[in-house]
């Protein structure tokens, strides 16, 4: 069963990771921004609050597997709390 050969390769990819320790290799990732609301606009002193979300993508090559050898799976899904995350930050230039 399906479910079945995805624990084994989570449990396969997981069983030597480490996620405090950054990948050895390049890391690129993408980052999306996207605006849900605007919450107030004041457009005399130039301030917008608003609420958005990030998404955020990028390839750990330590957690990448030959799919042939896993019943054709190429993708699976894993808590952030399990995996190394890169360090963002988000800056507001309206701050002083």
């Amino acid at each position: 069963d399906l479910f079945t050969y995805e624990e084994n390769l989570i449990a396969s990819l997981m069983k030597s990771y480490n996620k405090i320790i950054r990948p050895s290799l390049k890391v690129s990732g993408k980052y999306k921004i996207f605006l849900k609301q605007i919450e107030k606009l004041d457009e005399q002193n130039h301030i917008m609050i608003s609420s958005s979300y990030i998404v955020e993508m990028w390839n750990d090559p330590r957690l990448a597997w030959d799919f042939n050898m896993h019943q054709n799976l190429t993708k699976i899904r894993l808590p952030a709390q399990m995996i190394w995350t890169p360090d963002i930050i988000i800056l507001n230039k309206a701050d002083s």
